[in-house]
């Protein structure tokens, strides 16, 4: 599920050598004006310092150049963009050096193909690659944004050069000044429609046409009119500049994001027509092929734009569950607990009738949960570094589960962002009460709710519960990895200072706080002089003996997992169903394999965006090789035609991940409908008895 820098090498070199051979040297060229110098002047040709932007935009292509071997510039770079880079360097190539030639004419048809390329990029970019990253803003968004708006300058100019008077020999007669007028209102107007493209705008694009209508405005001083008409034109722009910063200052302060509407709409219809694996999450929630009480009676939950939640959605199979979130295109559904009838029909059921009956047990654990101790992140951000902390939780719960409830059917579900969720679908399970519920959750939790207290899971100084001995052997290895060497937990003030206060020997807290105060040591040299502290008092003594138990202590509430308890108490609690979106950052809510948790990367989990973008690529490559070889093209066309479109994308992995999974849960319920002594056993040795007796 993750990539080398090596995947797509031969387009990654490609895109270098083409770079360095075509826009490299442009730079300069750009930077000095040597294109606009040597040019026929119009009554639209800016003054010099205009083309500054296309150096600056040129210098960005670097950035993406650099980028494209990085794990999430590839999946733009090259999956998304790919073959239309090199086609855009090679078409800007032709039509600067045909410009700079005077061939005006082939010039300005080769800033269509130019502008097309630009536009077909830029549409990709801006639909499909959400910016994730100040790298994807910086080294993906902003240079084709720019681009975008400086193409649209440079048909403008060429089409005067090449059908324009010369304003160097001719007066600007009423025909130019109409057609000048025009031609600026037509730039002001695209400025005002890069503003309006989406609820923030696109600055950088609306930047690109108002810095050249003000360099238009500087350079055109022999007409009058044209002078001061631009400057009009340019202040309007400047208008729609303005509101491009006003959205960026909303989106700063927690506002309207860039794409929110497509996200909800036009993205995430195509997502669920086209990606959702609606079969897989049927098979996992009703547990057999044909639809059960279990997927009948569950409720389905929608959201909506504005925080809007509409409850209580049930279905009669597969099919229509797909049609209905097809139709209604919520940002993302939550799944709920089965009822004693149909959650649709609740309004039908006499009064207190209508109550949940069963319910996967299911746990979250949140990162935000890991604020007092992670040193690295905070809050919503996370990085691979504190995924650790995730990735311990699910080690050490998968196997306290599993060992002390004998539980296996546990599911862990990536939640988008920054945690993980559990959906456990053992019978057993699913019939528990909310107050068995609860009570497995207060097993199961240890770290008190105030960090400043001791963990409360022995009587004084006596052994740990067997329960959690296990644990204690997991996360010991990981503490002086993780706590020690990376997060440095200890290393400052505050953070030595919590530490103190879980050690029960004030003699030892004074002694330590002494030293660490006169020095700058590391987390791995505290925890080094604690245990010397320790060694200080003789073995057996009940002083040692509380210290030697408080140190596993703090080992335990640095690395055990922390439950969001209110998740799991209860039946009716909702939670985000498996491979919804999340809307913050635009991944898909994956399952993932606990034996791999260390190894998964939740920065590499494909976005919607990004998975549409391999569904055009691969729709390309089929049309692409259809006339190279008929045998080929045949194979190809049976092959696209013949899988679902998740199973064409890097989504592929992880559904496959939930069928087998479903394949147990489905197995066990086959083998205990066909087991003596259940009723589905005698039922149809029922029915094949009287078969027998009627044919007899």
């Amino acid at each position: 599920m993750s990539g080398s820098w090596t995947d797509g090498i031969l387009l990654k070199v490609l895109n270098v050598v083409l770079y360095w051979l075509f826009l490299g040297s442009n730079i300069y060229t750009y930077a000095s004006g040597t294109t606009y110098y040597g040019g026929k002047e119009t009554y639209i040709t800016p003054a010099p310092w205009a083309f500054l932007i296309w150096s600056l935009i040129h210098l960005l292509l670097l950035g993406t150049i650099i980028y494209q071997f990085t794990a999430a510039g590839k999946g733009v770079i090259i999956d998304g963009i790919s073959w239309r880079f090199p086609l855009l360097v090679l078409l800007n190539s032709i039509y600067v050096n045909v410009w700079i030639k005077g061939h005006y004419i082939v010039a300005f048809v080769f800033s269509l193909f130019v502008s097309s390329a630009v536009t077909h990029v830029y549409y990709s970019v801006k639909k499909y690659h959400l910016a994730e990253s100040i790298a994807d803003e910086l080294f993906v968004h902003l240079p084709f944004s720019l681009y975008h708006g400086w193409t649209t300058v440079l048909v403008i100019i060429t089409a005067f050069q090449a059908f324009g008077v010369n304003a160097a020999t001719t007066h600007a007669g009423i025909w130019t000044k109409v057609f000048v007028f025009l031609a600026l209102f037509f730039l002001e107007g695209t400025a005002a429609t890069y503003a309006f493209s989406t609820p923030e705008g696109d600055l950088p694009a609306s930047i690109a046409i108002a810095w050249s209508l003000f360099a238009i405005f500087a350079q055109q001083t022999g007409s009058g009119f044209v002078h001061w008409s631009s400057l009009v034109f340019a202040i309007l722009a400047l208008v729609w500049v303005s509101k491009g910063v006003y959205g960026l200052f909303i989106r700063s302060r927690g506002g309207v994001r860039l794409h929110d509407e497509e996200l909800s709409r036009e993205i995430m219809g195509a997502f669920y027509r086209r990606l959702y694996p609606f079969k897989s999450i049927f098979h996992w929630l009703n547990h057999e092929p044909t639809p059960s009480d279990l997927f009948l009676k569950r409720e389905i939950a929608y959201n909506l734009p504005d925080d809007v939640v509409v409850r209580y959605n049930s279905f009669n199979d597969c099919d229509e569950f797909k049609k209905q979130v097809c139709k209604v295109v919520p940002t993302r559904f939550e799944i709920g607990p089965v009822y004693t009838s149909r959650p649709r029909d609740r309004k039908t059921a006499r009064k207190g009738a209508f109550n949940p009956t069963r319910r996967e047990l299911v746990f979250d654990i949140d990162m935000t949960d890991y604020d007092p101790i992670r040193t690295c992140c905070s809050d919503a951000d996370i990085c691979k570094r504190c995924w650790s902390f995730i990735s311990a939780a699910v080690r050490v719960l998968d196997t306290s589960i599993r060992d002390q409830f004998g539980y296996e059917h546990l599911l862990w579900v990536y939640s988008g962002r920054r945690g993980i969720h559990l959906w456990i679908s053992d019978p057993e399970a699913m019939d528990l009460t909310d107050e068995q519920r609860k009570a497995i959750v207060n097993w199961l939790t240890i770290i008190p709710k105030d960090e400043s207290k001791r963990l409360n899971v022995r009587f004084g100084s006596r052994g740990l519960p067997a329960s959690l001995q296990p644990s204690l052997e997991q996360l010991a290895m990981l503490f002086s990895d993780l706590i020690l060497c990376d997060q440095d937990c200890f290393g400052t003030e505050t953070g030595y200072e919590a530490l103190l206060k879980l050690i029960p020997d004030s003699r030892v807290v004074e002694s330590l706080r002494n030293q660490w105060e006169s020095s700058n040591s590391s987390s791995e040299d505290k925890w080094k002089e604690f245990k010397t502290e320790i060694k200080h008092y003789p073995k057996g003594s009940s002083q040692r003996a509380a210290l030697t138990a408080a140190m596993e202590d703090i080992i335990l509430q640095y690395t055990y997992p922390r439950l969001d308890e209110n998740v799991s108490k209860k039946r009716n609690h909702l939670l985000k169903a498996p491979f919804c979106i999340h809307p913050k950052t635009g991944r898909v809510c994956v399952p993932v394999d606990p034996k791999k948790i260390d190894e998964f990367d939740p920065m590499e989990v494909p976005t919607v965006h990004q998975l549409l973008a391999e569904l055009d690529t691969v729709a390309e490559n089929s049309e692409h090789h259809s006339g190279e070889n008929h045998f080929l093209s045949v194979c190809l066309r049976y092959d696209y035609l013949n899988r679902v479109d998740w199973e064409r994308t890097s989504l592929k992995p992880y559904v496959d991940w939930l069928d087998k999974h479903n394949e147990r849960i489905m197995g066990e319920v086959r083998k205990e409908k066909r087991s003596p002594g259940s009723f589905a056993f005698y039922t149809g040795l029922a029915s094949g008895l009287v078969s027998s007796d009627m044919s007899w």
